[in-house]
């Protein structure tokens, strides 16, 4: 399997400028890695960026109310 994706990386390093390793922000989502493997993604800092640009930043939050299945 690690042979395979290094591979893959290889091919695409010949053919495109890349960065491979670990990310901690890609395309505005944020990535955290925990230690027992798992990832965790959040758009956080997106939202807190729409937020302040519609003056909403000050805005206190509220539960959305639903229905369980």
């Amino acid at each position: 399997m690690k042979e395979d994706c290094h591979e893959f990386i290889t091919g695409l390093t010949a053919e495109f400028k890349i960065t491979s390793g670990t990310v901690s922000c890609f395309l505005g989502i944020e990535v955290k890695q925990q230690e027992d493997g798992s990832i965790f993604i959040t758009q956080e800092a997106y939202a807190k960026k729409v937020l302040e640009k519609f003056h909403m930043h000050e805005s206190k939050p509220v539960g959305t109310p639903s229905v369980s299945v």
